[in-house]
C-alpha cells in the first residue's frame, strides 16, 4: 500500500517524534537528541546500521514542522528495499534456529544451516558479519532473548491526552446479519483510554479485529476528545500496519509499540476490560442485544452514564471529571486535516489511454499521467472521489466513468435495523441507557436554536 519513500519517511518521523513532544523539560529534550546522535539507526531498505549528524536532525525536524510527513520523503530510488546480501528464506530458518535455542552462537547457526539438506547453503553463500547483522537487526541476538523480565514501576501521564492506550477485545456473539437464524458471528470491542484520566476517548464494537475497525475507532476518538501526543498500543498487525503509523505520523501523533511480552505496560486498559467483563457484559447476558447496532447503544449508554462517573480507586476522581479538568490542554484537530490523513492509499499505473481501474471501477486521470505509476487517496466509504498523486504533486481528481462499487471491499456495511430493545422489569443497562437519552435532550433544550438562527448573518 506504502512505497518504499513513506517507509522512510516514517522511519524518520519515529527518530525525531520523542523531541516534537510539547511536554518535554529542556534537559529532557537535550538527552533524547544526545542518545539519538550517538546511537546507530537502521533504515528501511539498507543492511549497515549508521548515526546521523545534528544537522541532519535539525533538518528532519524544520521539514516536519514545514511540510508534516511529506518533508520527510526522500528522493526516490529504484535500488533500495531488497535484500541482496542474503536470500530471505535461509535469514527465516536462521531466526527460527536462534528462537529455538537463544544460546546457539551466529557461527553454530551457519554451520547448522550448511549440514541442513532442506537448506541449499554452502561456504561462500553466507557470512558470519552477514548473518549476525540481520539477527541483530531482528531483534534476535542471544543477549536480547535471554533477557529476564525486570521490575515496572506504576506511572501516570500528568494531562490528559499525553497518551492514550488502545487494545481490542474479543465481544459477544450475535445473530449474524446475513442469516440471523442460521449463525452467530463474533464480534470485537475496540477502545481507545486516556492515560491520565481513564476516560474511554472512544470504543465501538465491530464484526472483525481488522485495520477498517481500528482506524474508524480512532477517528471518532481523535474527533471527539482531541489528538494524543502518544498512542501506546501491541504488536498486533493491525497496530503495526504502515497504514495506521502514517496516520499518527501526519497528525503529529507518536506511535509507541509495547515491548514484546510485556503486557504490565498496558495495565490501565486491561483493568477497563475488567470493569467491561464483570459490569457490562454480565448485565448483557441478563438482557442480550440482538444486533451490532443494539449492541453499540447499549454499550455508549453503559460508558457515558455508568464508567465514566466511578470513582477511580488509584485518582480519587471520577474518569470524566478528571478529564474536563484540564481541557484547555488538549490539542483540537483541524477536521479537514483529519480526513486527509485517514484517506487508504493505492498505487496504480495509468494506461496509454490515461485511465486506471480500482475496486473493479474505472476512472479517468490527466492525460500527461498515462503510462505513469500514481498515487490513489480515497476514503473508502466514498469511492466516486479519488485523488491524484504523482512525485508528491497532486492532480485533478479522477473522474469515474463505471462505477460499479462505491465503498472499499474491506469495508463492511453497518447493520441497518436494529431490533426492539424489550423492557422486561429491571435491566441496569436499559435504565443507563434512558438516563442518557434523558440528559441528552436536555442539554439540546439548552440551546436558543431560534437566537443562533436570528444572528445567522445575511449572506
Amino acid at each position: 500500500m506504502d512505497d518504499h519513500p513513506t517507509r522512510i519517511a516514517l522511519f524518520r518521523y519515529g527518530l525525531i517524534a520523542p523531541l516534537l513532544a510539547p511536554d518535554l523539560e529542556p534537559g529532557e529534550k537535550s538527552a533524547l537528541r544526545t542518545q539519538i546522535l550517538e546511537s546507530e539507526h537502521l533504515e528501511p531498505g539498507e543492511h549497515k546500521p549508521r548515526r546521523f549528524s545534528a544537522r541532519t536532525l535539525q533538518r528532519w525536524l524544520k521539514d516536519y514542522r514545514e511540510q508534516g510527513l511529506a518533508g520527510l520523503m526522500p528522493a526516490r530510488r529504484k535500488d533500495a528495499g531488497a535484500l541482496k546480501a542474503l536470500d530471505p528464506a535461509v535469514l527465516a530458518r536462521a531466526v527460527d534456529l536462534r528462537q529455538e535455542v537463544p544460546a546457539r552462537s551466529t557461527r553454530q547457526i551457519i554451520d547448522i544451516l550448511m549440514l541442513d539438506p532442506e537448506t541449499t547453503v554452502g561456504p561462500e553463500d553466507i557470512k558470519l558479519s552477514t548473518l549476525s547483522r540481520h539477527l541483530r537487526r531482528l531483534g534476535k541476538t542471544r543477549a536480547l532473548l535471554r533477557q529476564p523480565k525486570g521490575a515496572f514501576r506504576r506511572y501516570e501521564k500528568d494531562s490528559p491526552n499525553a497518551q492514550w492506550q488502545s487494545d481490542v477485545l474479543y465481544g459477544p456473539y450475535l445473530p449474524d446479519p446475513a442469516d440471523p437464524s442460521a449463525s452467530s458471528r463474533r464480534t470485537y470491542l475496540v477502545a481507545f483510554l486516556d492515560d491520565h484520566s481513564r476516560l474511554v476517548t472512544h470504543g465501538a464494537f465491530y464484526w472483525a479485529e481488522d485495520l477498517t475497525s481500528l482506524l474508524d475507532c480512532f477517528k471518532r476518538a481523535i474527533l471527539k476528545r482531541g489528538l494524543p501526543v502518544r498512542v501506546y498500543c501491541d504488536r498486533g498487525v493491525i497496530y503495526q500496519s504502515n497504514q495506521f503509523q502514517r496516520i499518527c505520523a501526519e497528525l503529529g501523533v507518536r506511535h509507541v509499540a509495547a515491548r514484546p511480552y510485556a503486557p504490565e505496560g498496558k495495565g490501565k486498559i486491561e483493568r477497563f476490560w475488567q470493569n467491561v467483563d464483570s459490569s457490562f457484559l454480565t448485565e448483557l447476558r441478563a438482557r442480550p442485544a440482538q444486533t451490532l447496532e443494539e449492541l453499540q447503544t447499549l454499550f455508549g449508554a453503559w460508558l457515558e452514564q455508568g464508567y465514566h462517573h466511578w470513582v477511580n480507586r488509584e485518582t480519587g476522581e471520577t474518569p470524566s471529571a478528571r478529564f474536563a479538568r484540564s481541557l484547555g490542554s488538549i490539542r483540537l484537530p483541524d477536521p479537514v486535516r483529519v480526513h486527509e490523513a485517514f484517506l487508504w492509499t493505492e498505487q496504480r499505473r495509468v494506461d496509454k489511454t490515461a485511465c486506471l481501474s480500482l475496486q473493479g471501477n474505472r476512472y479517468e486521470v490527466d492525460p500527461r499521467l498515462a503510462r505513469l505509476q500514481v498515487l490513489l487517496r480515497y476514503d473508502p466509504y466514498d469511492l466516486s472521489v479519488v485523488q491524484i498523486w504523482h512525485e508528491d504533486r497532486r492532480y485533478s481528481d479522477a473522474v469515474p466513468f463505471e462505477l460499479v462499487r462505491e465503498r472499499d471491499e474491506r469495508v463492511k456495511p453497518a447493520p441497518t435495523r436494529p431490533a426492539e430493545i424489550a423492557r422486561t422489569g429491571l435491566s441496569y443497562l436499559n435504565l443507563l441507557l434512558d438516563k442518557h437519552e434523558r440528559e441528552a435532550g436536555k442539554a439540546l433544550a439548552r440551546i436558543p436554536f431560534t437566537k443562533l438562527e436570528e444572528d445567522e448573518p445575511d449572506v
